[in-house]
């Protein structure tokens, strides 16, 4: 692990544990660490709770540095209030039209953090029932909204502050199945419950929203890395939720991410209880380190050139891309499979003519070309270990 690594974690046990640095993680703040710092955070998303021990206890002096983390201590403050103005307005809007939502994702997460704006989140997620989906569109559109774009499985919109909420009909992501997730799913509303004082508003069940987060993680880590900020709300979960074991151990399995959420329990102990790390769990480690909250390119390319096992098929995948990722580009896909090749001429004319899609497009074919062959061999043993992967011949 890396100095700025075992510099973040530490750091970020602080904030978790609400506890005092120890000496030797202060005696290493320097100008340099705290920026190798603030790139790590940024990618994984925690930038807001390293500033907050940090200014809380003292440790910027004046100057660009302290400036940087104050920026982004008040951004994120400033963003949390205008989620949180605009999540009550999407939902008191539902409430009194009789359409049936439920937050998802960073709106709920965030009440487990010790303040709701450490968490920091890029949009406002609700869940509604399909078929209210078209009803629910015509009513964030009328209140001011902007629509952005369909989606497999939500629609975009942009708010007038520019904020953006998604509408998600579905908890399924046609280009990211993994296991047998989607059968688990697919269930979603069976396991909703009323919210007390409330006719419209329903709430997960403590399991099926764990299960949910840890469906997401995967999806990232396949396409990436999921980022250090996935684990930490999978322990907040822990700690402050009740869970019926037996019954959350049933959905993992049933969803085939039992042995992947283990092994994020055995990060999350190793980096902030003492606990004992395996082979796998380091690699893990690494692999997460690498990508950010997001994912990396370097990461993505080996996971993806180990599933179609050759460079040339696997810059192939790039250009004809699956149908199931097609149709979560183009929804209309879905309803006329006809048009398929047009739409495939459609995004090769994007990729050819915007220069931003170009390069992004040159870079990672570029990679792929060079990008060394033991990486996506190691890419591949830790998918097969994770068991989100079988093993290839």
């Amino acid at each position: 692990m890396k100095r700025e690594e075992k510099l973040l974690l530490s750091l970020l046990q602080a904030s978790l544990k609400n506890e005092k640095l120890t000496e030797e993680t202060i005696s290493s703040l320097n100008e340099e660490s705290l920026m190798g710092v603030l790139s790590l955070s940024a990618r994984h998303s925690v930038t807001t709770m390293i500033a907050d021990v940090l200014l809380n206890n003292g440790l910027l002096e004046n100057g660009e540095l302290k400036a940087l983390y104050e920026e982004n201590l008040m951004v994120s403050v400033y963003q949390y209030h205008q989620q949180a103005m605009e999540l009550e307005r999407v939902c008191k809007l539902f409430e009194e039209n009789k359409i049936c939502y439920m937050p998802l994702k960073g709106s709920v997460l965030r009440q487990l953090y010790r303040e709701p704006w450490l968490r920091t989140c890029c949009d406002i997620d609700i869940l509604v029932k399909p078929e209210q989906l078209d009803e629910a569109i015509k009513l964030v559109l009328a209140c001011g909204y902007s629509l952005d774009k369909y989606y497999s499985h939500d629609v975009s919109f942009f708010t007038e502050g520019n904020m953006r909420v998604e509408l998600h009909y579905d908890l399924i992501e046609e280009d990211s199945n993994i296991g047998n997730v989607s059968d688990v799913l697919k269930r979603v509303w069976e396991y909703a419950r009323p919210v007390e004082g409330y006719t419209y508003a329903y709430q997960l069940e403590n399991e099926i929203f764990y299960f949910y987060h840890i469906a997401h993680m995967v999806k990232h880590f396949i396409h990436g890395g999921c980022g250090i900020r996935s684990l930490i709300d999978g322990l907040l979960m822990r700690q402050n939720w009740d869970f019926d074991t037996e019954k959350l151990d049933k959905l993992l399995q049933d969803g085939g991410i039992f042995v992947f959420e283990r092994k994020t329990q055995e990060l999350v102990a190793a980096w902030w209880n003492n606990g004992k790390m395996s082979d796998v769990a380091k690699m893990m480690e690494a692999f997460i380190f690498r990508g950010g909250v997001y994912g990396s390119q370097r990461n993505a390319i080996a996971v993806e050139e180990a599933e179609n096992k050759t460079k040339f098929r696997n810059a192939m995948s790039k250009i004809f891309l699956k149908t199931s990722v097609m149709n979560s580009y183009y929804p209309i896909l879905k309803k006329k499979k006809w048009l398929l090749p047009f739409y495939h001429v459609k995004r090769w004319c994007r990729l050819i003519f915007m220069k931003k899609d170009r390069e992004r497009s040159l870079t990672y074919l570029k990679e792929n070309r060079f990008f060394p062959n033991e990486k996506t061999k190691e890419a591949m043993d830790l998918l097969v270990q994770l068991e989100l992967k079988e093993k290839q011949d």
